[in-house]
């Protein structure tokens, strides 16, 4: 790993015979892509990916959460987030990766593109999306000679009405969401390196904080300070855990003029100074 890279990040590239942007393959499939360790070290993708799992159980971080993927479980993981594989050889199913400009054509799925959580769905949730996921299996593997425009046409379509069904189905669980708190989260996800005010946040969006406030209270109890430091101790986690860069590097790159600025904030949300929890991790 360079010392100026934070996370390895792993970039998109088809197989050959694959429509562009898109892919679709078993997990035993994935696994001979890359040696084994290359799956357990810690990856920031360009790319989205779906992992549906037929048989056997697995296990997944992304972002410091372990999520259990049992069968018939549905993960969705994001581009940009931070994600390791588990014991890959403990089950079997589909994996699709795909670049979010191969849904372009799709502008209902920008939304939950740019959303930056990974939920995951099981039991009666995910079968439906399950099934979706091998109607997309089939269209890849279909052995007769469809156009490639017209494949990659089928996959996109199929593909979107996966994601916008695996987000209505994960909104279900979740709090009440409204496109101000939407508008937020996207806002936050551009500007949280440089801007912690949430008056700037409101100015720029064209709402009072009140406004900001009311819609995050109702999506997820917090306030739209929370959510911002949130995001920043996400990011600052990352960065310790699995990058090389140092304290000051770190602080640089979050947008704190001075690394005691940000050793302050960091220990009062973690109750820990971050060279001590850099330290947990690499001891972990």
């Amino acid at each position: 790993m360079r010392h100026d890279e934070p996370i390895r990040r792993v970039g998109f590239a088809a197989g050959m015979g694959q429509v562009p942007g898109c892919e679709v393959m078993s997990v035993a499939d994935l696994r001979e892509r890359a040696p084994a360790e290359e799956f357990r070290r810690p990856q920031r993708l360009a790319f989205h990916f779906l992992v549906v799992v037929d048989e056997g159980a697995g296990r997944h971080l992304v972002d410091f959460e372990e999520v259990a993927l049992p069968p018939g479980s549905v993960l969705w993981a994001r581009a940009g987030q931070v994600h390791q594989w588990g014991d890959m050889t403990a089950y079997d199913g589909t994996v699709v990766i795909f670049e979010a400009a191969f849904l372009d054509a799709v502008p209902e799925c920008g939304d939950v593109l740019d959303r930056p959580r990974s939920p995951v769905l099981v039991g009666e949730a995910a079968a439906p999306l399950a099934r979706r996921v091998r109607d997309l299996v089939a269209v890849a593997e279909d052995p007769r000679p469809l156009a490639g425009a017209t494949r990659a046409a089928v996959l996109r379509l199929l593909l979107a009405a996966t994601l916008l069904d695996f987000s209505s189905r994960a909104d279900e669980a979740r709090r009440v969401r409204s496109p101000v708190f939407d508008e937020l989260v996207d806002d936050v996800e551009r500007h949280f390196r440089s801007e912690r005010d949430v008056t700037a946040y409101a100015a720029r969006l064209g709402y009072s904080t009140r406004t900001l406030a009311r819609a995050t209270r109702a999506a997820t109890g917090q306030s739209p300070k929370e959510l911002v430091d949130e995001r920043v101790m996400l990011e600052a986690r990352r960065l310790l855990a699995h990058g090389e860069l140092g304290i000051g590097r770190i602080a640089e790159h979050l947008g704190f003029g001075e690394a005691s600025n940000f050793t302050k904030f960091f220990r009062q949300r973690a109750g820990a100074l971050p060279s001590e929890v850099r330290r947990s991790f690499r001891a972990g």
